[in-house]
């Protein structure tokens, strides 16, 4: 009778701020345990599950074309990264064997129903098979997906797609940069002419056209896109050697980076709200009103801006040296954040299948479900933080 009442304000255990601060082993296991979430969530004909409830042990549906592509990258991303820096052979295999298995069911839906492909999923299925140094074998359907996109060009650089009544229209711009990162990694990979053409094309009307709508940093589905399209047009002109004229675009896009960046930076919650629990610290508010006494209630998007830190990260002449710090310190806190979204052990009293659920990123703080492009990105993000940390 004289304790205090509790009040249950989490699903989880609000980490100590001075435990937000992520290094590279946390980084490391929260990427295996992304992944291995992922992997858990894979049917036997390559498709993802849909949204899994924990609270209730629901039996979800079929995940979507481009939430699958999503996933098929992340995994992607993930084993580039343990077959290069942590050579566990048995996640290797796992991870191997996933990732075929998401081509071959991507690959059999395209061949069934290819209307079912967004220009969003094809750009995510190129950019897996792109980057994925064991799907090779693969490469007839990489080169299709590539024409594809490439088709869907118009003449100022813009890229289209089928609206509901089947007329050709522009793209939203969060498709227009991922199409367009593509394409970019596809010629950065092949040196393929007609994608360098796209490439272009796509970049000037990204950075130029669409620069007065981006500037705000608001169109936060795109950034992650936006930076790994410099990043890989910037692979491209290391390899290749650039004009001075692509020189001069570059630094223009440089120091467009950093402005987002810096609105990105802007966002992050920095202080223990008065009347909150401190596992919003790190976290990114997209909110566009939010009155000054609310406490933060940042959510799993959180890890779109962070692959765009970690990206722009890597990119030379992106960000002044003297600024560096301040955006890995971010880079860390945002990732401090998606690790209190992550179920791990202490937050799984209360779901009734722990192994379907431990790894997986939730929506938000307060809300248990998990759908799967959550913890797809949130595996992208910790993938480019690793790459951007290291020297």
């Amino acid at each position: 009778r004289t304790l205090p009442i509790t009040r249950l304000v989490r699903g989880n255990r609000p980490a100590n701020p001075s435990d937000l601060e992520v290094d590279m082993p946390t980084l490391a296991v929260m990427g295996q345990r992304m992944a291995g979430h992922l992997v858990n969530r894979q049917r036997r004909d390559g498709a993802f599950t849909g949204t899994y409830e924990p609270a209730r042990d629901n039996e979800p549906g079929v995940a979507s074309p481009g939430d699958t592509a999503l996933a098929l990258y992340a995994l992607v991303r993930r084993l580039e990264w343990v077959a290069r820096y942590d050579p566990d052979r048995q996640q290797i295999r796992e991870l191997q064997d996933a990732c075929e298995n998401a081509v071959d069911y991507l690959r059999r839906l395209h061949r069934r129903s290819p209307e079912s492909y967004t220009p969003a999923t094809r750009a995510l299925l190129l950019l897996a098979l792109v980057d994925g140094s064991d799907l090779a074998g693969y490469r007839d359907l990489r080169d299709r997906m590539a024409r594809e996109l490439t088709d869907q060009q118009d003449e100022s650089g813009a890229f289209t797609g089928p609206d509901e009544d089947g007329r050709r229209t522009r793209l939203s711009n969060h498709e227009q940069a991922l199409v367009a990162a593509a394409i970019t990694a596809y010629y950065a990979a092949t040196g393929d002419e007609r994608a360098r053409d796209a490439s272009e094309a796509g970049r000037d009307f990204l950075w130029d056209d669409l620069w007065p709508e981006l500037s705000s940093g608001s169109r936060l589905e795109l950034m992650p896109w936006a930076g790994m399209l410099e990043l890989r047009a910037q692979q491209r002109a290391l390899a290749a050697g650039e004009s001075d004229r692509e020189k001069a675009k570059r630094a223009v896009r440089a120091g467009r980076l950093e402005a987002l960046g810096e609105r990105l930076l802007a966002r992050q919650v920095r202080n223990v709200p008065q009347d909150g629990p401190s596992d919003v610290l790190g976290g990114m508010v997209f909110a566009r009103r939010v009155p000054d006494n609310a406490v933060p209630n940042p959510d799993w998007r959180t890890a779109h801006a962070l692959t765009y830190l970690a990206t722009t990260l890597q990119i030379e002449g992106a960000i002044p040296e003297h600024e560096r710090n301040q955006w890995l310190l971010a880079s860390g806190r945002a990732a401090g954040f998606l690790s209190q979204l992550m179920y791990d052990d202490p937050s799984l009293y209360y779901v009734r299948n722990r192994s379907m659920a431990l790894g997986g990123v939730r929506v938000r703080l307060w809300d248990s479900r998990l759908p799967l492009g959550p913890t797809a990105m949130g595996l992208v993000a910790v993938s480019e933080l690793q790459q951007g940390i290291l020297p």
